[in-house]
Formats: structure tokens, C-alpha cells, sequence
């Protein structure tokens, strides 16, 4: 079928479900937009993202774990609307 990978995944329905992410991601406060990009795309421990940014390990995981309920909930929120 067109638009689907050799992997049976299609791509459409992929790079919407990415969108969704991006833009959730992109509607968090800065300093949890930077933690979750240093975490999650560039794979940095929180205890170094913690020395990084100047900040204690435990505010990481405090902005970490309300980042994620953040886009948890925007992605929910969206899929009503999903494809």
C-alpha cells in the first residue's frame, strides 16, 4: 500500500502522531522543553542534565515528570481529533 513502510507502519499516521508530540512539546515552559530534549532526543542522564543546566537532580525530575504529564495530557486531548 502506498505510504506504508516495508516495516507495515504508515508513514502518514507516523508523522502525525510525531507532530502531536512536537507541538505538545513546544507548548511547555522553556526550562521543560530543555529537559526534555536534553533527556529523551540527546539520551542525557538527569543527574548531568542537572550539572548542565546549573540546577539540582531533583528539580530535573520534577520538571521531567510534569513535562510528561504535560504532553500526555495534550496528546489525549488531541486524539479525539486523531485520524
Amino acid at each position: 500500500a502506498e505510504g506504508v513502510d516495508e516495516g507495515g507502519v504508515n508513514e502518514d499516521e507516523f508523522t502525525f502522531k510525531v507532530e502531536i508530540v512536537k507541538q505538545a512539546i513546544s507548548n511547555l515552559p522553556k526550562g521543560y522543553q530543555t529537559v526534555v530534549n536534553l533527556f529523551l532526543i540527546e539520551g542525557i542522564s538527569q543527574e548531568e542534565i542537572g550539572r548542565i543546566l546549573g540546577i539540582k537532580h531533583s528539580t530535573v525530575r520534577t520538571q521531567y515528570f510534569k513535562a510528561k504529564l504535560a504532553i500526555l495530557k495534550e496528546i489525549q486531548k488531541i486524539n479525539g481529533y486523531e485520524r
